[in-house]
């Protein structure tokens, strides 16, 4: 029985050790990969995969950029890149150059993020309900007015003749 478990337990560790080996093989072929890259192309897989996150998970990415910055010439402009990020991902850019402006930007911004409510677990609903009509049920018994039953030999029972006997 020890000898099972043991065997059981290295084979589980083993696999996780694979598991981890393989994620680990990924990283650093990722890790290459993005050395051998220029800035431009770096900059451009880290916004793609930004991107791509945010439409995986359906999160609306809503970018800000202060400023009127050109960027360097051998990238896209910033404006740009960030509106392209809004948009793609279904969220808004905005742009200024002051910071009234700024402070306006993120009161419209969290206008627009307002939450909403919404019911994620109906199961609670069913014990409610039944407690509801537990106490509605004890309520009712505790002032029903309690009637007799009829029972034995002389006993009558409301609408039917006596028993003769």
């Amino acid at each position: 029985m020890f000898e099972s478990r043991y065997f059981a337990m290295c084979a589980g560790l083993s696999a996780r050790a694979e598991a981890a080996a393989e994620k680990l093989a990924e990283a650093e072929t990722t890790l290459r990969e993005t050395a051998q890259m220029s800035p431009q192309e770096l900059g451009q897989k880290l916004t793609d995969d930004a991107i791509a996150r945010a439409q995986a998970v359906k999160v609306p990415l809503y970018t800000v950029m202060l400023g009127n910055d050109a960027g360097r010439p051998d990238r896209p402009p910033p404006p740009q890149v960030l509106a392209g990020m809004a948009t793609q991902t279904g969220g808004v850019f905005a742009q200024t150059t002051s910071t009234a402006d700024l402070t306006k930007i993120f009161e419209d911004l969290g206008g627009a993020l307002t939450v909403v409510p919404t019911v994620r677990e109906l199961t609670v609903l069913a014990p409610l309900i039944a407690l509801i009509l537990l106490a509605a049920a004890g309520v009712l018994m505790a002032f029903s007015r309690r009637r007799p039953i009829a029972t034995g030999p002389g006993a009558v029972m409301p609408g039917l003749p006596p028993l003769e006997g």
